[in-house]
């Protein structure tokens, strides 16, 4: 049986998937931390990673953010924002367009335009386009979740995984199925995941999907985590996020 360990050696247990998401929702609903203060915290984070990941520094590092209107899409745009500042050369491909549900990744995506970022709609450079791309990127953020996927998922992640291209995914890599509890067979290899305010078992169970394993603040306020016997400086006391180890 695997532990799970802080750096600093502090143990970790993840939480269930199902509890992970209701501290999410209740987040929103019972202390009103909306949208932007989750992208904003969680990006912050993301930014971090990706410094992390192109050698500390981002400057003229080429990232791309693959995304859908999702809280993760949100927050991959927020850190992919807050890179450019940083010198990374930036562009954002878009899963799908426009469904107009949630604002601030609209706000967010006319922020990036207006700084000339390339916005890319994926469906009619899949076949063409996209692996030139993927050629060109140091990294790619991937922002979507399970409900955002359409047909042309599993064909995206043959083509990142066939590329070895270093991606970043928030949340849970693409195919890592959290509805169904399992591994699809087209499920991206990531170089790195980012968990949002808590650790969960099903990205334990699938770790060798994750590549390095983060958890970020992500404005979780402090009550939900004492609920289930957690204490958030477990994870944060040091920086807002931290890297998991796996310990047979």
């Amino acid at each position: 049986m695997s532990d799970f360990y802080t750096k600093h050696g502090k143990k970790i247990t993840p939480v269930s998937s199902a509890v992970a998401t209701e501290m999410l929702l209740r987040a929103e609903k019972d202390f009103s931390v909306q949208i932007p203060m989750f992208a904003e915290a969680a990006g912050f984070s993301l930014s971090i990673v990706i410094r992390y990941a192109l050698g500390l520094s981002a400057y003229e590092g080429r990232t791309f953010a693959l995304v859908s209107e999702s809280l993760e899409g949100c927050i991959a745009l927020s850190g992919l924002r807050q890179l450019v500042n940083a010198g990374v050369d930036a562009g954002v491909i878009l899963l799908d367009g426009p469904k107009q549900k949630i604002p601030w990744y609209e706000q967010t995506l006319s922020v990036l335009d207006k700084q000339e970022v390339p916005l890319i709609l994926l469906e009619p450079v899949l076949e063409t386009e996209f692996e030139g791309l993927l050629t060109t990127c140091h990294n790619l953020i991937i922002g979507f979740n399970e409900e955002s996927h359409t047909s042309i998922v599993p064909r995206v992640c043959d083509i990142i995984n066939e590329n070895a291209t270093p991606c970043h995914c928030v949340g849970l890599p693409p195919g890592v199925s959290r509805k169904n509890q399992k591994l699809e067979p087209w499920a991206l290899f990531s170089s790195s995941t980012l968990a949002l305010g808590v650790p969960d078992e099903l990205q334990a169970k699938y770790m060798e999907n994750l590549g390095r394993w983060y958890v970020a603040d992500c404005s979780i306020p402090k009550p939900l985590y004492l609920e289930h016997e957690l204490d958030p400086s477990t994870f944060f006391a040091e920086q807002p996020v931290i890297e998991i180890i796996k310990k047979e």
